[in-house]
């Protein structure tokens, strides 16, 4: 832990000293092609335009451009206006596709009649003056008082039966209007990004310090658990979305409306994949896909909010503190081994343990990984010499009393205390007791 704080307290981000303005430049609004080459798509789903453009709606679909010996891919988000087509040739520096980097657009994969539902000017609408001298005004979604309304926008055909319907969380800008036409890759609305929040807040050291401690995320976004094609529902203000897999039972997961869904009917999702906007919780990942994967995620999500501060780390010195986050396990079921159900101890204890255990014929201990902050992870290390070192020294050095604990002196710090060779590079314990042989044979002749 102590390998983290000290650092971060000179490691002034840019957050400081950029303001909101050189920031919002910063953002990409498109992408070119690195090299000529032919186009594809991976787990695209579009809609065409009259005038023959694709408009992507979802934020998995990659393009991958190829050629002689090499490849590309780019991950296409949603809303964007995607110029090529499969397997155009496209030329360096050609513009891909483009997209608002400032908003989550809304577009509608059908075309028809627009109809307001439950969107009442005064109650659950509100009309908003942009630009005073142009007169230009716009129409955003607010939450309703009594939330006896839930706004949404359905698109209709001629006999009015609903082709498409679009719940509209609050805080949405309204781009058409009731009894307008519209064709399929039409944007009807936008979420706006908390652009100030996502650069400062979260993208300054209280995020990474989220990630270091593994907080509690607020209003998580809710991940599926298994592979499977979605079947979205409403009921009572809720949505509820069923992943149905294709061997298993389907799962469902109820998410409230006034959350912007991130999938539709019918489309395939992924374990881990959130299916509403929010923060994906490591704690969640961890749950879902192992311990691999939460730390594959945490290394990104923590070195993400560098690289927007155009601060370089490398991988390496992010991984050696995930590693440590992750090394604690909780017991299950303790079976004929010393430990008690829903104790946290040392992954390699555990091993240990229960190699011994199966050497004895005797049944072995059942665990499950955790993650701790690395304040907790700190505090919770087998050596009571390298926990008392770093916090709460009074309590850690009484509960090692208490508990009579013997420290083998194993890590770096407890031996750094101590004042003896550090078990690391040459001091590791099967290189101290080797000895040259060109040495002895010098010795022999001399």
């Amino acid at each position: 832990a102590q390998s983290i704080g000290e650092p971060g307290t000179q490691l002034t981000l840019r957050t400081f000293h950029g303001g909101g303005v050189a920031l919002r430049i910063a953002e990409s609004t498109s992408k070119n092609a690195e090299f000529s080459g032919i186009v594809s798509f991976e787990n695209l789903s579009a809609a065409k335009r009259p005038d023959g453009l694709l408009v992507s709606l979802n934020d998995k679909g990659r393009m991958i451009i190829k050629t002689d010996g090499r490849k590309s891919g780019y991950n296409i988000p949603i809303g964007a206006i995607i110029y090529p087509k499969t397997k155009d040739k496209v030329e360096t520096g050609a513009i891909l596709f483009e997209w608002d980097p400032y908003s989550i657009p809304i577009v509608s994969s059908q075309g028809g009649l627009v109809k307001y539902s439950d969107i009442i000017l005064g109650v659950t609408l509100q009309e908003n003056w942009v630009d005073e001298r142009s007169g230009g005004k716009q129409f955003v979604i607010v939450e309703d008082r009594v939330r006896k309304h839930h706004p949404k926008i359905n698109i209709v055909d001629k006999n009015y039966k609903t082709l498409k319907s679009f719940s509209i969380p609050a805080g949405t800008y309204l781009l058409v209007k009731d009894g307008d036409k519209i064709t399929p890759g039409t944007l009807i609305a936008r979420i706006p990004k908390e652009i100030g929040k996502s650069k400062d807040i979260t993208g300054g050291l209280p995020r990474v310090e989220e990630l270091f401690e593994a907080k509690i995320v607020k209003n998580p976004a809710i991940v599926t658990e298994i592979d499977g094609i979605c079947d979205v529902d409403e009921e009572k203000g809720l949505w509820k979305v069923t992943v149905t897999p294709e061997v298993g039972d389907a799962r469902t997961y109820k998410i409230p409306t006034t959350r912007y869904l991130k999938v539709h009917s019918g489309e395939f999702v992924r374990a881990g994949d959130s299916l509403c906007e929010g923060a994906i919780d490591p704690h969640d990942i961890l749950r879902i896909k192992g311990p691999m994967e939460t730390q594959r995620f945490l290394v990104n999500e923590i070195l993400e909010v560098y690289r927007i501060q155009d601060v370089k780390i490398d991988d390496k010195h992010i991984e050696v503190i995930v590693r440590q986050m992750l090394q604690r396990v909780k017991i299950e079921e303790p079976g004929n081994t010393p430990f008690v159900g829903g104790e946290i101890v040392d992954k390699r204890r555990v091993i240990e343990v229960n190699q011994q255990a199966l050497v004895e014929g005797k049944k072995p201990a059942t665990y499950r990984p955790i993650l701790l902050g690395i304040t907790r992870a700190a505090l919770s290390t087998e050596s009571f010499f390298s926990a008392s070192s770093f916090q709460e020294t009074t309590k850690v050095l009484a509960d090692a009393a208490v508990e009579g604990k013997l420290d083998r002196l194993e890590g770096l710090k407890e031996n750094v205390i101590v004042g003896r060779i550090i078990p690391a590079g040459s001091g590791l314990a099967e290189y101290r007791k080797l000895t040259l042989e060109e040495e002895t044979a010098e010795a022999e002749v001399e």
